[in-house]
């Protein structure tokens, strides 16, 4: 069994600080890289005790710019390559998917660090809201066999993803506020590992998440994001601050829509950190402390605006 470890960071278990996810606070971001790898190395660990035969890792945080410190991986565990992932997952490459790490939606104001791809954008198929583990799991079209992270997400495992096996390592009240369920380090791992390989052993149990034939995706922005989405991808603007596509296939017309979604919402955040690099943390170190700190107060803001502002 080839399992693709599906992985994010704000979910982790021991994570409790935003400027643990990002590095535009270099000593909190190291301290995070390194608690969020033990959650990836426990539950990667996991599925292989319990029958997985390789498990790939897919970092998704901030598109992967090195949140995992990929040398304490295992044996038999291997990180994505992301140039090729689409394909693959497209193929059919994987029996499998875990997630680790995974959070509440946008719009959970009790959520730590809630969002879906992005602050600033939300989705719904058939009316239905639905989390960033849901889309992943549309992606892979394979079984998902549980998933580990914040306990806000667990009252949004519904529809394609109801019943999925779920363990929450954190207890949020509030964007900004987290506390590990488990607060001695290693009992977190070992209840990540613990449950990753109870999984692994009923994964012929599990089924993939299933999509309807035919459904209809609807993309929530700030009206003027998403006035700039009408007409593309077969988007069409259907209120001040939303777009609906029909759809009968993930990959043609579900996934163009949801990237633009994505992008539209992110720009102002991609825009601002550009110029940093954010790929090196020597790099960074070199950046003049006055740009440094209005991005920090930017990325603070941003994540805090209020889901209510543009819906209908």
């Amino acid at each position: 069994m080839r399992v693709l470890l599906q992985t994010d960071m704000e979910g982790a278990a021991q994570i409790t600080s935003v400027q643990q996810v990002v590095p535009l606070w270099p000593d909190f971001w190291e301290s995070g890289r390194s608690l969020f790898t033990d959650d990836v190395v426990a539950a990667a660990t996991g599925l292989l005790t319990g029958g997985a035969s390789e498990v790939v890792v897919d970092d998704q945080h901030l598109g992967g710019i090195n949140s995992i410190i990929a040398e304490r991986l295992p044996e038999r565990v291997y990180m994505a390559d992301r140039t090729v992932l689409n394909r693959q997952l497209r193929d059919n490459a994987f029996d499998a998917i875990f997630q680790v790490g995974r959070h509440s939606r946008w719009g959970t104001n009790d959520g730590f660090i809630a969002h879906t791809q992005m602050p600033g954008v939300a989705f719904a198929i058939d009316n239905r809201p639905f989390t960033e583990s849901h889309i992943v799991a549309w992606r892979a079209a394979v079984p998902l066999l549980g998933i580990a992270g914040d306990d806000t997400l667990s009252l949004q495992l519904d529809g394609a993803l109801a019943g999925v096996p779920f363990l929450p390592v954190k207890r949020s009240c509030a964007l900004d506020k987290t506390q590990p369920i488990r607060k001695d380090r290693s009992r977190s791992r070992m209840a990540i590992r613990d449950f990753a390989a109870r999984c692994a052993r009923e994964w012929r149990g599990q089924s993939a998440a299933a999509l309807p034939m035919r459904f209809t995706l609807t993309v929530h922005l700030e009206p003027e994001r998403a006035r700039s989405l009408a007409a593309t991808h077969g988007l069409e603007l259907v209120g001040r601050s939303v777009l609906k596509v029909d759809c009968e296939n993930w990959w043609r017309d579900a996934e163009p829509a949801i990237q633009a979604g994505t992008t539209a919402a992110g720009r102002p955040f991609f825009e601002m950190i550009a110029p940093l690099n954010l790929t090196s943390l020597d790099r960074l170190a070199q950046v003049d402390a006055k740009t440094l700190t209005h991005a920090r107060h930017f990325f603070s803001a941003w994540l805090k605006r209020p889901e209510n502002v543009w819906n209908e």
